[in-house]
């Protein structure tokens, strides 16, 4: 329950920030809807082509067909460079902002927080945490967007073809959004241990440079490497 919490607050996080290119946002949800439908429609598209127009020899069928499957392959090709450079921009202007909010954040935090969380954690948070948050925007429209956007459109389609197959499809449904939800649990348990011990490593590591005159001048440079060894381990 906490992991879903925490998700959703940094969806919701994450779209206020968003929120503040609405232009660049909206081409992009365009862009993405032009790719799905284009993507629908050529099966359909294609099986028009097959099961009638060659049979029958229909020539301004076949001209139709030819000429939306070039038009549409070219704009998804313009839409989708135009895509992938508003998102850019709008991903590097998210960072820039979570990464000020948590910096401005962290200097209105008591003492008292200062005095018991290493500073591994603090430097992970911007460090590792960010990396993550950036790969896991990276791969958000090709992994998330897309292929949601791909469920509406052929689902619409499937109805639109065989509402009786629609139905029947429909019943994949709770077994994709209840999958997830068991083996995510677990996922993001082990992911939250792994950056607590990623923090502890940084500390250590930052501890150690921080006193590397000391522990040369009294020889614990194999006792430090001992506990650090035992703490990666």
């Amino acid at each position: 329950m906490s992991s879903l919490a925490e998700f959703t607050q940094l969806a919701r996080t994450l779209t206020r920030h968003a929120r503040r290119d609405r232009p660049a946002m909206t081409l992009i949800a365009v862009a993405l809807l032009i790719e799905a439908t284009f993507g629908a429609l050529v099966p359909v598209a294609f099986g028009r082509l097959i099961d009638q127009t060659i049979p029958q020899r229909d020539a301004a069928t076949l001209t139709l067909i030819l000429v939306f499957l070039g038009a549409g392959a070219a704009l998804v090709s313009v839409t989708g460079i135009m895509r992938d450079f508003l998102y850019a921009r709008v991903q590097s202007d998210m960072l820039r902002n979570l990464r000020v909010a948590m910096f401005a954040r962290l200097q209105r935090l008591s003492l008292d927080f200062f005095g018991r969380t290493h500073s591994g954690d603090i430097l992970a948070r911007f460090s590792g945490d960010l990396s993550t948050l950036d790969g896991a925007l990276l791969g958000a429209p090709p992994w998330l967007f897309l292929p949601a956007c791909d469920v509406l459109i052929c689902t619409a389609v499937l109805f639109w073809l065989d509402w009786r197959l629609a139905l029947l499809a429909m019943l994949i449904w709770p077994v994709s959004l209840l999958g997830p939800r068991f083996f995510g649990t677990r996922a993001t348990s082990a992911s939250h241990e792994r950056k607590q011990d990623e923090g502890l490593t940084l500390s250590a590591v930052h501890e150690n440079v921080a006193a590397q005159s000391t522990l040369r001048v009294f020889l614990f440079a194999r006792e430090s490497l001992r506990r650090f060894g035992a703490l990666a381990d």
